[in-house]
């Protein structure tokens, strides 16, 4: 059993920045044939009944399901249709722009995928919502957790003196020093970096892209995009890769990330 996985920050809903960049997300996504796929910032998925939404289930020829977060920028995760979703949760207290849980079960391996966007602004909150989230995919055996986590990977170095003030904010405690303890909390908790795991030697950035020109504000891009895996997804893990090739440098902010599996 293969199982493909994609984790994409699409910017304010692919079309209320820069552009409308719908039709490009789309046939991207087409292209890489993935199982599931959650996407993140689906500003007006649910406007007009849900018509945005609608669109990617019909041309990607798969089921979604949506959580609406007060921020709204929303969580859509689209499965494949024949993979048996047992039951899907979101819920917006503590976190800032919520957490979509789902349970599948594939070729008698139940699992669960908790998707979230951690909050932007402060490292604190970020630590509080990655408690959440962790104790949630604790609750099972096997458990994947992905998303925009807007920190750092454990471990970095980077020149925090360099970056514009407003990143500086955003991923540094009170005392001005890089605050990774979001992560650290995800990962003293037995879930894998995933990427790290297949890229021991290296590292690569996720945002922002050349979309906007926003990178040239940024000495480099930084990686804050992520999927954590339990054993079993560690275990089962063929490949991760942030994907950065062509059209992908002007669809959105952030490159997305795809893992793997095979068991």
């Amino acid at each position: 059993m293969s199982l493909k996985v994609i984790c994409y920050n699409i910017l304010r809903g692919g079309q209320f920045e820069a552009g409308n960049r719908l039709g490009q997300i789309i046939e991207f996504l087409k292209a890489q044939n993935a199982d599931l796929i959650a996407l993140f910032e689906c500003d007006q998925f649910e406007a007009n009944d849900f018509r945005i939404r609608n669109v990617f289930e019909r041309e990607l020829d798969m089921e979604a399901t949506i959580h609406q977060t007060h921020s709204k920028a929303h969580i859509t995760l689209l499965f494949k249709r024949g993979l048996e979703l047992k039951r899907a949760l979101g819920f917006n207290r503590f976190m800032y722009h919520g957490i979509l849980g789902a349970e599948f079960e594939v070729k008698g391996v139940p699992f669960r995928l908790i998707a979230s966007h951690l909050n932007p602004y402060s490292s604190e909150l970020r630590l509080i919502e990655a408690q959440v989230l962790t104790h949630i995919a604790l609750r099972s055996k096997h458990s994947l957790i992905l998303g925009d986590f807007n920190c750092p990977p454990v471990g970095s170095d980077i020149p925090l003196k360099d970056f514009k003030s407003t990143f500086r904010a955003r991923v540094s405690n009170h005392e001005g020093q890089l605050d990774t303890r979001s992560l650290q909390h995800i990962q003293n908790n037995g879930f894998t970096d995933l990427w790290k795991s297949k890229h021991p030697n290296e590292e690569v950035g996720t945002y922002p892209t050349p979309l906007g020109e926003k990178n040239a504000e940024y000495p480099f891009p930084v990686r804050i995009d992520y999927l954590f895996g339990s054993d079993f997804f560690e275990k089962h893990c063929s490949s991760c890769e942030v994907l950065e090739e062509g059209l992908l440098k002007q669809t959105s902010d952030h490159f997305p990330v795809m893992a793997e599996f095979d068991w």
